[in-house]
C-alpha cells in the first residue's frame, strides 16, 4: 500500500504547512523576505568585492577582506532594499485596487454631487481615493498578510484532515490563527526595562 502511506505523508505536509501558516503567517513573510534581500545583497555585494580585488590586484587576504565586506555590506543593503520595495508594493496594490474600485463606482458616486462638475469630482475623488488606499494597504499589511495565511492555512489544515464536520470547525481555527499572528509580541529588551522599574 505504498499510495495510501503517500497520501498520508501528502496529508501530513498539508496539515503541518497549514498549522504554520496559521500560526506564524507573518513571520514566514518577514523571515522570507529578508533572507531573499540578504541572500541577493550578499550575492551582489561579494561580485562586487571580486571585482574590486580583482582590478586592485589585491592578493589572497584581501580578496578575502572585500569578498567578506561586500557580502556583509550588501547583505544589509539587500534587506533594506528588499523591505523597502516590499513596503512599496502593498502601497502600489492599495493604490491600483482603490482607484480600480473608484472607477467602478464613480457613476454612483457622480450622482450624489450633480451641482459639481462630474470631471472635477472624478479627477479629485480619483486622486485622493487611490492615496488613501495605497496609504491603507501601507499601514494594514501586516494584517493583510496574517488575513491571507490564517485563510490558506485554515484551508490546508482542513483538506488535510478531510474536512470534518462538513467544515465547521473552519469557523474557530480561521480566528485562532488570525489572532495568533495579530498579538503583539513583547520584545526581550521590553521584558528587561520592565524589570528594572
Amino acid at each position: 500500500m505504498p499510495l495510501l502511506d503517500a497520501m498520508e505523508a501528502a496529508d501530513y505536509v498539508l496539515f503541518s504547512t497549514g498549522v504554520l501558516l496559521l500560526l506564524f503567517g507573518w513571520v514566514l513573510y518577514r523571515v522570507a523576505l529578508k533572507m531573499t534581500g540578504a541572500v541577493f545583497g550578499a550575492t551582489i555585494g561579494m561580485g562586487l568585492g571580486a571585482v574590486l580585488a580583482a582590478f586592485a590586484g589585491w592578493e589572497s587576504l584581501g580578496t578575502v577582506l572585500a569578498l567578506v565586506c561586500g557580502g556583509v555590506l550588501g547583505a544589509g543593503a539587500g534587506i533594506l532594499v528588499i523591505e523597502t520595495f516590499g513596503a512599496l508594493a502593498f502601497f502600489v496594490i492599495g493604490a491600483f485596487l482603490s482607484g480600480w474600485a473608484f472607477t467602478e463606482f464613480a457613476p454612483a458616486v457622480r450622482s450624489f454631487f450633480p451641482e459639481v462638475d462630474p470631471d472635477l469630482v472624478f479627477f479629485g475623488g480619483a486622486v485622493t481615493v487611490i492615496i488613501v488606499g495605497g496609504l491603507l494597504f501601507f499601514l494594514f499589511r501586516k494584517f493583510i498578510v496574517a488575513l491571507g495565511s490564517a485563510a490558506i492555512g485554515s484551508i490546508l489544515v482542513m483538506v488535510a484532515l478531510d474536512w470534518p464536520a462538513g467544515g465547521t470547525p473552519l469557523i474557530v481555527i480561521f480566528p485562532i490563527g488570525l489572532i495568533v499572528q495579530l498579538i503583539p509580541r513583547r520584545r526581550r529588551g521590553d521584558e528587561d526595562d520592565d524589570d528594572e522599574d
